[in-house]
C-alpha cells in the first residue's frame, strides 16, 4: 500500500503559482503543488516552529497510519505524479533505497585521498586546529611513488570506480611542486586504470596564481577552496601572516584571478564563530560588488578545537549551531550558492571505509582534525611501521568501525534528515561525549534552516510569516 514518503518535507514558498514545495531528502527531488494538496500533505507531517514554515516527518504513535492516509486525500492525477517522483512510495521499496544509501555512505566506490604533503604555512590563524605541529615537515619525493603504488593496489583490491585527490596542508602551495607531482601522477594512474579523477585544492590563497591554476587544471583540477573570514578588518585580525600583516587584499586579488578562469568550481570558506556571524554581510557585499556572487559557493565551517586542547564533554555546540544558522540564512537571503546543509562533510570521512588523509609523514588518518594525534592513525604509506604504530593503527580501525554504527542508529530511528547529514560529524560527537559513535544530530540547526535550504536549492524563497 502506498504512503507518503518519510523523507518528504513541505515548505511554503513564494513567487510561484503553485506556492508549496514538497522536497524529498532521499531522492533530492522537489515538486511544486497547490494549496489543497499541501493541506493533505501537511495533515500527516509535523509543523516545525521557526520564522518560516516547514513540515517534516516525526516518528510517534499513529504516524504510520497517517502517512498511509495521504493516498486517500490527494487527487488521483496528483497521486500518480507524486508516485513517479517517489513522494508516494511502497514502504518496502523505500526501506531498500535507504539501506542502499547508507551502504554507499559507509562503503563509497570512490577512493578519497586528502594529502597533507607539507606542514608549512605562512599564516598564524588564531583558531588553527594544526597549531603546535612541526612546520619543517614535508613529504620527500620517494613518498609520492609509495603513495601511488599503495593507491593502485587499493583501487584494484577494493574495486574502486573513481578517485578524489585533495591537495592539503599546512599550506599546500608553499611546496607546490609536490602537489603538482601528485596531480600528474594520479592523472596518469587513473588514465591507465580508465577511472575518473577529481582534484581539489584547499589553500589560504596567498600563493594562488594564474600559472598554478593552469598547471593544475591540465592535470584534472575540479575545485579550489579559499578561506575568507570576513571583510578586511575582520579577516586580517583572524588570519594574519606570521609577521602579523594583513592578508585579505592579496587573497581577494587571487580569488578574482581564479574566478576569471573556467573549468573548476570555487568555494569561499568561512570559519564560523560569533565574530564571522556578525560580519558576514560585509563580506557578501564585497563579493557581490566584485561580481563574484555567481562564481563562488559559500562553504560554512564551524570553528572547533583541536583534540589535545579539549577534554571530551567540555565542548558545547549550541552557540556554534546558532552562529552557523545565522550565517547560513544570510547567505541564502542574499542568493549565494551554498551546500544544502552547512558544516558537514556529506557522510563523515571517519565512517567511510575508502576515505583517508595522508599526512606529511606518510601516516594515514580518516579525519584531518586528528592528524596531530598519533593514536588516531590507521596505518601508513611507508613499509617500515614499528610494532607500536601497528597496534595504534589497529585500535584506530576499531574506533572507526564503532563510529560507523551511528548511521545504523539514525536509520533505525528513521530520521528524515539522514540522507543529508549521514549521521553527523563524528569528531564533534567525540568532542561532546568522548565517544566517536555517540549521537550527533544537530536538529537545532536543521530545523532552523531546513525551509530556506530546500527552497534555495530550487531557486525559490520561502514565504515569511
Amino acid at each position: 500500500m502506498q504512503r507518503l514518503s518519510k523523507f518528504n518535507f513541505l515548505v511554503a514558498v513564494e513567487g510561484a503559482s503553485e506556492s508549496w514545495l514538497i522536497y524529498n531528502a532521499l531522492t533530492d527531488r522537489g515538486i511544486l503543488v497547490d494549496a489543497p494538496t499541501a493541506r493533505s500533505v501537511s495533515s500527516v507531517l509535523k509543523r516545525i516552529p521557526g520564522r518560516k514554515p516547514v513540515w517534516r516527518y516525526a516518528k510517534n504513535a499513529g504516524a504510520e497510519a497517517r502517512l498511509a492516509r495521504i493516498v486517500e486525500t490527494v487527487p488521483e492525477a496528483v497521486a500518480v505524479e507524486l508516485k513517479k517522483l517517489a513522494f508516494l512510495v511502497e514502504p518496502g521499496e523505500e526501506e531498500l533505497c535507504l539501506e542502499n544509501m547508507v551502504g554507499s555512505f559507509l562503503r563509497p566506490s570512490c577512493l578519497k585521498l586528502t594529502i597533507a604533503y607539507s606542514a608549512r604555512c605562512q599564516m598564524a590563524c588564531s583558531y588553527c586546529f594544526q597549531s603546535g605541529r612541526d612546520t619543517a615537515l614535508r613529504q620527500d619525493p620517494g613518498l609520492i611513488e609509495k603513495t601511488i603504488a599503495w593507491s593502485e593496489k587499493y583501487i584494484l583490491d577494493h574495486a574502486m570506480k573513481s578517485v578524489h585527490l585533495g591537495l592539503f596542508g599546512g599550506e599546500p602551495l608553499l611546496d607546490y611542486e609536490i602537489g603538482l607531482a601528485y596531480a600528474r601522477e594520479f592523472k596518469q594512474l587513473c588514465d591507465r586504470l580508465s577511472i575518473p579523477l577529481e582534484i581539489s585544492l584547499t589553500t589560504n590563497g596567498l600563493n594562488l596564481s594564474n600559472r598554478i591554476l593552469h598547471e593544475l587544471r591540465s592535470s584534472g583540477l575540479t575545485y579550489v577552496r579559499i578561506t575568507l573570514d570576513g571583510p578586511p578588518e575582520v579577516h586580517d585580525l583572524r588570519r594574519p601572516t606570521l609577521s602579523g600583516s594583513g592578508t585579505f587584499e592579496r587573497i581577494f586579488t587571487n580569488l578574482k584571478t581564479a574566478a576569471s578562469l573556467d573549468g573548476f568550481g570555487i568555494g569561499v570558506a568561512v570559519n564560523v564563530d560569533e565574530t564571522t556571524a556578525n560580519s558576514i554581510d560585509a563580506l557578501l557585499d564585497i563579493l557581490q560588488a566584485a561580481g563574484l556572487n555567481d562564481d563562488v559557493e559559500m562553504i560554512l565551517e564551524p570553528v572547533v578545537p583541536k583534540m589535545s586542547d579539549c577534554a571530551p564533554g567540555t565542548y558545547s555546540p549550541e552557540r556554534m549551531l546558532d552562529n552557523i544558522a545565522k550565517v547560513f540564512l544570510r547567505v541564502v537571503d542574499r542568493q549565494f550558492s551554498t551546500p544544502l546543509l552547512p558544516g558537514l562533510c556529506g557522510s563523515c570521512n571517519v565512517t567511510q571505509e575508502n576515505s583517508f588523509v595522508i599526512d606529511w609523514n606518510g601516516d594515514l588518518f580518516r579525519c584531518s582534525f586528528t592528524m596531530l594525534e598519533k593514536s588516531m592513525s590507521c596505518g601508513s604509506i611507508r613499509a617500515d611501521l614499528k610494532n607500536g604504530e601497528i597496534a595504534a593503527a589497529c585500535d584506530a580501525q576499531k574506533t572507526f568501525a564503532r563510529a560507523a554504527g551511528a548511521l545504523n542508529d539514525c536509520q533505525e530511528k528513521q530520521c528524515p534528515y539522514l540522507p543529508l547529514c549521514a549521521g553527523g560529524c563524528r569528531y564533534q560527537a567525540w568532542l561532546k561525549k568522548g565517544d566517536w559513535s555517540a549521537p550527533n544530530c544537530p536538529l537545532r540547526l536543521f530545523d532552523k534552516i531546513a525551509a530556506d535550504a530546500f527552497a534555495h536549492s530550487f531557486g525559490l524563497k520561502t514565504q515569511r510569516h
